[in-house]
Formats: structure tokens, sequence, C-alpha cells
């Protein structure tokens, strides 16, 4: 049988240090300002106008 232990449900995440919530709000701000724009243009290319119908 496993031992008594309790499992590690990586509790760190929700203790996350200020420099940790930083990168990531960095990395989500990284996502709303280069890769959707990005996205964006790939899908306009592909469908030109009709995308936003």
């Amino acid at each position: 049988m496993a031992t008594s232990e309790p499992r590690n449900l990586n509790l760190s995440s929700l203790s996350a240090t200020p420099q940790q919530t930083f990168k990531q709000v960095q990395q989500h701000q990284e996502v709303k300002t280069k890769l959707i724009p990005e996205l964006m243009l790939k899908l306009y290319n592909l469908y030109g106008d009709d995308i936003y119908l």
C-alpha cells in the first residue's frame, strides 16, 4: 500500500511568489500583444475580409 503522506497537489502554484506571478503576467501580455495579432494576420491572409463576417 502507498505511504500515508498526502500527495503533492502542486500547492506551490497557489502560493506563487510575486516574481513568478509577474512572469506569468508577462507571458500573458506577450500572448495578447504578439501571438494573437500574428494569428489574426494569418487568418486574415487566409480568409481575407470574410473573417469579420
